[in-house]
């Protein structure tokens, strides 16, 4: 799980390479266990306290599913201009805000557009992003450490499935949105703002060689591609 030595990165020391493991793990384990895995656990609360019907209730979390998918291909080459910390630390904060939101949910119009930040934050902090961190600090040697990051973020819904069920139960669900939202913002943003680590040479070189950010390239081709397959039409529908 050794990466290998480089100059640290501006704005800082790097992180050691098991820190860099570590950190991805426990965000990870925070965000998909906030934004996706607890989401159905306030289905029940939310019907009964607002009155909105389940599919409406899923229909709004679909929302946010391609909210995501719609801009992961964005977040993958903005990753390749600009640091991790900021891009992941943003999506955190996004997520709080979201979560917030959420919590408040006047109306059925707030209960919708709430799932573009958090849509926006799905994108920007859950595996998508924290496989390219890998990639970059990683080279060509990314594979033992993103089973490791996988493997920690698989209790998500081990535990903030029945956190979540405790602290409704206790709370009440605005209540706990609200914790959720400190989370992302007090550990997950802190978190992800530490992440500072030296491009790997072999990542470097080719991108460089490629003359296109390695995480974006023939992204713009690749939707165009997959935009005109009838099978694509139907999984989304």
């Amino acid at each position: 799980m050794n990466a290998p030595s480089a100059p640290h990165p501006a704005g800082g020391p790097a992180l050691p390479p098991r820190q860099i493991v570590w950190t991805l793990g426990i965000t990870e384990i925070i965000s998909w266990g906030t934004l996706y895995f607890a989401f159905t656990v306030f289905i029940e609360p939310m019907r009964q306290s607002l009155g909105y019907g389940k599919p409406f209730l899923a229909g709004g979390f679909s929302l946010g599913l391609l909210v995501w998918a719609m801009c992961s291909f964005a977040v993958g080459r903005l990753l390749d201009r600009v640091p991790a910390r900021k891009v992941m630390g943003t999506g955190s904060v996004l997520a709080a805000i979201g979560l917030l939101l959420w919590a408040w949910c006047p109306s059925p119009a707030v209960f919708l557009l709430m799932w573009i930040p958090l849509g926006l934050a799905m994108a920007s902090t859950l595996y998508e992003p924290a496989f390219v961190v890998l990639r970059q600090a990683w080279g060509d040697g990314y594979q033992k450490p993103i089973v490791h990051v996988t493997l920690l973020a698989g209790f998500a819904s081990t535990i903030f499935i029945p956190l979540a069920q405790w602290l409704v139960l206790h709370l009440g669900w605005r209540e706990t949105l609200v914790v959720f939202a400190a989370l992302n913002l007090f550990v997950c943003a802190p978190l992800h703002a530490r992440l500072r680590y030296a491009v790997h040479p072999s990542y470097a070189h080719a991108g460089t060689h490629s003359g296109t950010p390695l995480a974006g390239a023939a992204s713009s081709g690749i939707a165009r591609a997959t935009l005109r397959q009838p099978v694509f039409w139907c999984v989304v529908l």
